[in-house]
């Protein structure tokens, strides 16, 4: 067996209280909801990557430095032949508007109430968004 291991890195941006999610287009688990984010490049800093990606989902521009690491998920989906470490960084992105900057794969930005999430939720931000909630910063998923 062959295992693909790959590693995510997500936004947690939050605003007056409300957490930014977008719908997935046209990628794995169209149509539910996730954070912003991308998988981490060959010899590429993960904080550079979330910098990247928030770049270019976004449109906004953030100091690779001033992210800060808030959860590692690592996830194990034998069924798939996969194993996805998820690096979550807390970004502040001041008052920049999030812009749709990928059409194609994100239909729509939002500011959500945590409390009252949009569902579906994708399931690997889902338990990311778990293990912020719990107080942990690293969490074990098996699917």
């Amino acid at each position: 067996m062959t295992v693909t291991i790959k590693v995510g890195c997500e936004a947690y941006i939050v605003r007056d209280g409300k957490l930014l999610l977008g719908r997935r287009k046209n990628v794995f688990g169209h149509g539910t909801w996730a954070l912003p984010g991308g998988h981490l490049e060959p010899l590429e800093r993960a904080d550079e990557c979330i910098a990247r990606e928030i770049h270019e989902e976004l449109g906004i521009t953030i100091a690779p430095a001033t992210a800060q690491l808030v959860a590692v998920t690592d996830g194990l989906y034998p069924e798939r032949d996969a194993h996805y470490i998820h690096l979550t960084f807390r970004v502040d992105i001041g008052p920049q508007e999030p812009k749709l900057a990928e059409p194609d794969r994100c239909s729509e930005w939002r500011w959500c109430d945590p409390a009252a999430l949009p569902i579906p939720l994708f399931a690997p931000h889902a338990a990311i968004l778990a293990t912020i909630a719990s107080g942990h910063t690293y969490r074990f998923l098996l699917e």
